[in-house]
């Protein structure tokens, strides 16, 4: 009984050890965090920040953002200045709303504004920013840029679709044509969308928005639109960007992109497949162009399968948003 008992009395002490030790360890870390948050912010308010209106815990200032943020900017601005520090959940952002700002920042400054911040819903759409509009502004981005503006961008680039705009015209008025004939209704809203999709579709793909999964392609392509501007937890708030997982915005995302990938990857095979080296070059669509710059070795070493994929994955969801916005 007695050697019970000094066998609780050690085990007490022992106890009470660890528990005095846990409890200054804690201690510590809270100190040490007090500590680095004090330092953090003291640091901070050094900087020379534009003006911030007030922001609460977590959200920042998301709740001063109504449906039309276009005129919850215009207020804040109004009431702060042209140059504003908006924190949208956990993500600082710079606010500009006038000529002056807009030409210190696009032109004066335009090395230290060139990159941008990637959603990551359109980074894992669009190839992890692989084309020019979402690339890293450096040496990549340079020689990425040299074959578009030779090669795409170009007056005479341009002007080389010009025969598939008036075949597409001539479609557009043989069809008005038999529709007036016959006495029916046109729906001219439409039929002027299936045009601009159709003079898209020919200028990249080589083929008409109507033929084969045209639609089917369609609804994918406005996925995509749709997706790449969707709110992402890891967008405005890093530290739980987990909950994209709950909401399915990781699912959606990742279906829709292997989708695109798959039919791309058809896209492109069934180009190099038929491909005619006798065509003139002046009737070369998007993704015969990108592959002779690729295959001829003109574009550097940063063009590969990927980057122009998702050049074409850019360029066509635009378009389909664009026709979306304009029905």
């Amino acid at each position: 009984m007695a050697t019970l008992t000094i066998v609780f009395q050690q085990y007490s002490k022992e106890l009470h050890k660890t528990w005095v030790f846990n409890a200054l360890v804690l201690c510590f870390a809270f100190l040490s965090s007090l500590f680095w948050l004090i330092k953090l912010r003291r640091s901070a308010s050094k900087r020379n920040f534009p003006p911030s209106p007030p922001k609460l815990p977590l959200i920042g200032n998301l709740h001063q953002l109504g449906l039309l943020s276009p005129r919850s900017f215009l207020a804040l601005s109004d009431k702060y200045g042209p140059l504003l520090l908006l924190h949208l959940g956990q993500s600082p952002t710079l606010l500009a709303s006038s000529a002056e700002m807009a030409q210190e920042i696009l032109k004066t400054q335009d090395a230290d504004f060139a990159n941008r911040h990637i959603p990551w819903p359109a980074g894992q759409l669009f190839y992890g920013g692989e084309n020019i509009g979402f690339s890293s502004y450096g040496e990549r981005w340079k020689e990425l840029r040299k074959p578009c503006v030779t090669a795409l961008l170009s007056w005479k680039s341009v002007q080389s679709s010009n025969y598939i705009r008036k075949e597409e015209i001539a479609d557009l008025v043989m069809k008005l044509r038999e529709l007036s004939f016959q006495k029916e209704p046109a729906n001219l809203g439409k039929m002027l969308i299936n045009i601009a999709t159709n003079i898209i579709f020919r200028c990249v793909l080589g083929r008409k928005y109507e033929e084969d999964v045209g639609p089917e392609f369609a609804q994918v392509t406005m996925e995509v639109s749709d997706l790449s501007l969707a709110f992402s937890f890891r967008d405005f708030f890093p530290s739980i960007g987990w909950m994209d997982k709950f909401t399915g915005l990781d699912r959606k995302v990742g279906g829709t992109f292997r989708k695109f990938d798959q039919f791309l990857d058809r896209a492109i095979k069934e180009q190099e497949e038929m491909k005619d080296e006798s065509e003139p070059s002046e009737k070369k669509n998007l993704i015969q162009i990108l592959l002779d710059l690729w295959n001829g070795g003109t574009a550097g070493s940063y063009l590969t399968k990927k980057s122009f994929k998702a050049v074409i994955m850019f360029i066509l969801s635009i378009r389909m948003a664009l026709s979306c916005d304009i029905d």
